[in-house]
């Protein structure tokens, strides 16, 4: 019986001190330069995760004995007990062998047999689904008047043209005879757009994307491998998709990054060109600038051991991870800036709100500040589901617009 209490106490002591959580509160920067690092990815072994928002910052709940990982293509991954986080997080650059660092003329060979995998990887895992977090903010000139979150259910493949609205909130100030603000309409459709195109009339809003059957009539294929000197960083080929001077239709002009070993994708980041946007008042058409950048996280790889190098495996393939879009257009001769960022949190439920609402499905021909007019504002659900950290200006802007009481249905 003695034993039996001894025992029972431990497990008790030991699920006391597991149970014990804390609030890790951080900012991931370059070591070399102090620049903060955007959308890195951070897990915990107490299965939490979150990703830095664009200036570098995260906020994680994390229980006292867990190890996090902070990884982000380009930079050595970082593994730490949380006893060891300290307020600043510094990422030392991967470093490459520079004899192979050298742009080869044609990648078409390379580039087919990644596209190739990419669709088979498509095609394979489009049924896997979980939930998004997505955030959006617009500011005319120095001013930001609008701002968007909400939470989706929807595949979690190469992208998410299709989803099911679980809760969304839309703030904006209104214009007047003396102040006039630019709405964005839409702009959650560059969040869905995908970088693999399996079907050839799959383009959202007809913007060609490279990882496609028929990319070499619309691109130029260089590139070079990266050859890893870390155990903790994989060997890279780079592509270099640069649109062909014949083509007119908007397009990604991208870089993509892919596992030497097992071909799978791991970031891409581009330009969108050929892109315009209208002046709602003047009827002028003005050039959109955007810029892209896709993180994906490989599910199903095996790993050496001893290398860290992935293992290709029939079943794994490149889930997406975050989307962030910046773009830059003008409003009655004003700049306007649009940011915004997706991140796919898995299968792990939200707090207060678990099942989609089918009758709420959000394509890339929605306008999302509609479908959140037909639900109800809730500020409870807010407070306990940040789940990517605010910036100080998106903090800012969320408890003026809270104490304006904005927050309501969109007008």
């Amino acid at each position: 019986m003695t034993k039996l209490l001894l025992a029972l106490l431990s497990a008790t002591v030991a699920l006391n001190t597991w149970s014990q959580t804390r609030l890790l509160d951080a900012r991931i920067v370059d070591g070399k330069t102090g620049e903060p690092v955007g959308y890195a990815n951070i897990y915990s072994t107490s299965r939490t995760a979150t990703i830095s928002n664009s200036d570098g910052e995260f906020r994680l709940p994390v229980a006292d004995t867990a190890h996090v990982r902070i990884s982000f293509v380009g930079y050595e991954t970082v593994n730490l007990p949380v006893s060891a986080v300290g307020p600043v997080v510094k990422l030392r650059a991967a470093t490459y062998d520079i004899a192979e660092v050298t742009v080869l003329p044609s990648g078409d060979r390379l580039a087919t047999r990644v596209v190739k995998k990419a669709i088979k990887e498509f095609r394979r895992s489009r049924k896997v689904q979980g939930n998004y977090f997505y955030r959006q903010v617009t500011q005319t000139d120095s001013v930001c008047n609008e701002y968007i979150e909400a939470f989706f259910w929807g595949r979690t493949s190469y992208c998410l043209p299709t989803a099911h609205l679980l809760e969304g909130r839309y703030a904006g100030l209104p214009s007047d005879s003396i102040v006039r603000y630019q709405y964005v309409t839409n702009f959650f459709t560059l969040s869905q757009l995908s970088i693999v195109a399996p079907e050839l009339a799959g383009d959202i809003h007809g913007i060609i994307s490279p990882l496609r059957e028929n990319f070499k009539r619309y691109y130029k294929v260089t590139y070079n491998t990266l050859r890893s000197t870390s155990p903790t960083t994989p060997d890279c080929y780079v592509l270099y998709f640069d649109p062909l001077p014949i083509v007119s239709s908007p397009i990604l002009q991208a870089v993509v990054y892919v596992d030497k070993k097992t071909l799978g994708v791991l970031r891409c980041e581009g330009n969108l060109l050929g892109l315009t946007m209208q002046d709602i008042v003047t009827g002028e058409e003005h050039d959109f600038v955007a810029h892209l950048n896709f993180s994906f996280r490989r599910v199903g790889d095996l790993f050496d051991p001893k290398t860290h190098d992935a293992l290709n495996s029939r079943h794994s393939y490149s889930e997406l991870a975050t989307v962030s879009a910046n773009a830059l257009t003008t409003f009655i001769g004003r700049p306007v800036r649009m940011h915004s960022v997706l991140y796919n949190l898995g299968t792990g439920e939200l707090s207060g709100r678990t099942q989609p609402d089918f009758s709420l499905k959000i394509g890339e021909q929605t306008d999302l500040k509609t479908a959140i007019s037909h639900t109800t504002y809730n500020p409870d659900f807010w407070k306990g589901n940040e789940t990517v950290k605010r910036t100080e200006l998106e903090e800012t802007v969320l408890r003026m617009m809270e104490g304006r009481q904005l927050f309501s249905n969109y007008r």
